[in-house]
């Protein structure tokens, strides 16, 4: 069954297990990360999903593969499930959920060990930054975007 947010259809992926993730970023929690109530800022939790999903892409080489060809966000979901504080020492796990024709998705999971603190899903565009027109997710795209990919 697929989880639901906001009458929203999410991946049927669980967030918030490490087995579900194929990609991994080390991050740690600064002192300027945290808001006045001693926990890291939402939106800061932001740059670590952020920081996760440029590596992987670049990772695949795909981030900037070439001047016609780019990659952009749609849309992001993100839950929070506890409050992070410093100090921590953090893993961000990435994988791919779902491979359209011009589109795919990612997820994303914070963890301390292997308690999940937040998840992010996010759907990302291929396209031309040119001519500012989708693109088809190529053979060798998908190829490489499979690596990372979750059953």
């Amino acid at each position: 069954m697929a989880r639901t947010h906001l009458n929203l259809q999410l991946s049927p992926v669980n967030p918030a297990k490490r087995e579900t993730y194929k990609f991994w970023v080390p991050e740690r929690v600064r002192y300027a990360d945290l808001e006045v109530q001693r926990h890291v800022n939402n939106m800061i939790v932001g740059v670590y999903f952020q920081s996760a999903r440029i590596a992987m892409l670049r990772d695949l080489d795909i981030l900037w593969s070439t001047p016609e060809h780019a990659i952009v966000l749609a849309r992001t979901i993100n839950d929070y499930y506890k409050e992070l504080t410093y100090p921590n020492e953090l893993e961000v796990g990435a994988c791919v959920t779902r491979m359209g024709n011009t589109s795919f998705d990612m997820m994303f999971g914070v963890f301390v060990g292997n308690d999940c603190y937040a998840s992010q899903e996010a759907i990302a565009v291929y396209w031309n930054p040119v001519t500012h027109e989708k693109r088809s997710l190529d053979g060798p795209v998908r190829e490489k975007l499979a690596r990372f990919l979750v059953d």
